[in-house]
């Protein structure tokens, strides 16, 4: 583990992290922040541009490693941080961050959001979908979940209502064009509240129920092609069945929340707010305007936390 290191990162989903040093050695980190992308975007064309793509995600993970002095050389602001045991590290959203372990160590991070969170969430998520870079999670089962989580703030609620509208438009829109062009087949993959409990005889693992191309993470409907046990989205399911009609037979709508499903999910998140809100007049205009300017990171002892 001595000189071990970590290439250049950022999480493409927009989220924060946080690490915790447990015992061992210390870790040297490297950050360059989110206001510097276009400095350190040109100096790793220069320095490597074999690793940068010309895309939304132009940096993919795991590939770069370059020493911070050449980045300095080429007018990047880069910042530098000694993590000790027992410290934590907070990486802020659309901060690139590289390290070096100094020797043994033990350490865990973990992914968290506050709800702010939701108003960068789908540019965030369209980019790993047009880049065809893998999710971590899907975004619709989030949105969606907030609709029923008694812990849910009402300020939650409102940033996750205008997605969860955009979900449900997205897939009457969707559903109705398979349709139209042949696909009449459906079966329900599971219960949204039995999700987690029974696993459907097709979709085995919860890992497996990924886009076939652009290898997103599905949840709330896919089509399933049973002559090349392939997984779509209902995007790329309606251009590959365009283009290849005679699969039709094959394939089938799978999903976890019917369309008057997600209607219910609606209006029950607007009751929840209403409630939440305890006031007649509607409150979507009184969305919270706290927005998040975090694009470095920071390292505090676990005594100051």
């Amino acid at each position: 583990m001595l000189f071990s290191t970590v290439c250049w990162y950022r999480d493409p989903h927009g989220l924060p992290w946080i690490e915790y040093l447990h015992t061992g050695a210390s870790k040297i980190w490297y950050g360059v922040a989110a206001n510097q992308e276009e400095k350190l975007c040109a100096a790793l064309k220069k320095i490597v541009p074999d690793f940068v793509k010309d895309s939304a995600i132009w940096l993919p993970s795991d590939t770069a490693m370059v020493p911070p002095t050449e980045l300095v050389r080429e007018g990047v602001r880069v910042c530098r941080v000694v993590q000790d045991p027992g410290q934590f590290v907070v990486v802020f959203p659309g901060a690139f961050t590289s390290s070096i372990c100094k020797g043994y160590l033990i350490s865990e991070s973990a992914f968290f959001a506050r709800p702010q969170y939701f108003d960068r969430a789908v540019a965030s998520f369209k980019a790993l979908h047009d880049c065809c870079e893998p999710s971590m999670f899907s975004l619709d089962r989030l949105v969606l979940s907030v609709v029923s989580d008694p812990r849910a703030t009402l300020d939650g609620l409102l940033r996750a209502r205008e997605l969860v509208l955009q979900v449900v438009e997205k897939e009457k829109r969707l559903r109705s064009q398979l349709v139209d062009i042949g696909l009449e087949t459906s079966e329900r993959l599971s219960t949204p509240d039995s999700h987690r409990k029974k696993k459907n005889r097709f979709i085995e693992d919860e890992e497996e129920n990924m886009c076939e191309v652009c290898r997103q993470n599905l949840y709330v409907a896919l089509v399933t092609n049973s002559q090349e046990e392939a997984v779509y989205c209902l995007e790329h399911a309606l251009l590959f069945l365009s283009k290849n009609p005679s699969h039709l037979e094959f394939c089938k709508l799978m999903y976890t929340y019917s369309l008057s499903e997600l209607d219910s999910a609606i209006k029950q998140m607007d009751e929840r707010i209403h409630a939440k809100s305890g006031s007649k007049k509607s409150p979507y205009s009184k969305k919270a305007k706290s927005r998040e300017h975090l694009d470095s990171f920071s390292s505090t002892s676990s005594s100051n936390l």
